[in-house]
């Protein structure tokens, strides 16, 4: 009769683990993960910048930056990428990439076959959250296509006149370094880097129209 009460004990403890685990990516190896940057060089001061190196710095990812990428460019980091910042202009079911006439849809994600996607995409660009009837929702496409969560926005993003470093990109700053230094869920952590902005600036400059597809309760524990 013990032997049958600690036998069902031992598997209620082994179907916790096995649902903490799914929400949870314990990134063992961690070095050999890399974490991608992504930018245009028109913008300042984004979260390409410190979000590689965040991950770098608590998390063992190796970091890596690009600028003014290309389509090509895009595709490859996306198969070859744990996590993929891109600090960037955009629209409803789209983001730009070097320049504003080159334009990358959800229409067009979800035509590409992905080898490999990353556990997280990052979008810091203006209205890319928000569903076009033409070009699609960047989200739901990236999910589909088995990206763990996207962070993404639905209204437009902004910070404060001749201070880069405030508003929009510091919330982006402080959502990843909730993320990576105190273990934050990417819900948690864009909530209180939402709450840190309010009481430091007054307002959130847009980022209280984030939007979290897929799997919000994320964490990156190495």
């Amino acid at each position: 009769m013990y032997y049958f009460k600690n036998y069902k004990i031992r598997i209620a403890w082994f179907i916790c683990f096995m649902i903490v685990s799914a929400t949870i990516y314990y990134d063992v190896f961690a070095t050999t993960y890399k974490c991608t940057g992504m930018y245009r060089s028109d913008v300042e001061f984004g979260i390409a910048y410190y979000g590689p190196d965040l991950f770098h710095s608590y998390k063992g990812y190796t970091p890596n930056t690009l600028y003014n990428q290309t389509i090509s460019q895009w595709i490859y980091e996306m198969n070859h990428s744990r996590v993929l910042f891109m600090h960037t202009h955009g629209a409803p079911g789209r983001i730009t990439l070097d320049n504003s006439n080159t334009m990358l849809s959800a229409l067009y994600m979800s035509s590409i076959s992905y080898s490999s996607v990353p556990r997280m995409v990052y979008l810091s660009a203006c209205e890319c959250g928000k569903n076009s009837p033409i070009y699609g929702n960047i989200g739901n496409t990236l999910v589909n296509k088995g990206v763990g969560c996207v962070v993404a926005f639905e209204e437009e993003i902004r910070y404060p006149i001749g201070h880069p470093e405030s508003g929009c990109n510091l919330y982006d700053l402080k959502t990843i370094n909730y993320l990576t230094h105190y273990n934050y869920t990417i819900h948690n952590a864009s909530l209180a880097a939402e709450s840190d902005i309010i009481d430091l600036l007054g307002w959130a400059y847009g980022c209280d129209s984030r939007i979290i597809y897929g799997n919000s309760y994320m964490k990156f524990v190495c």
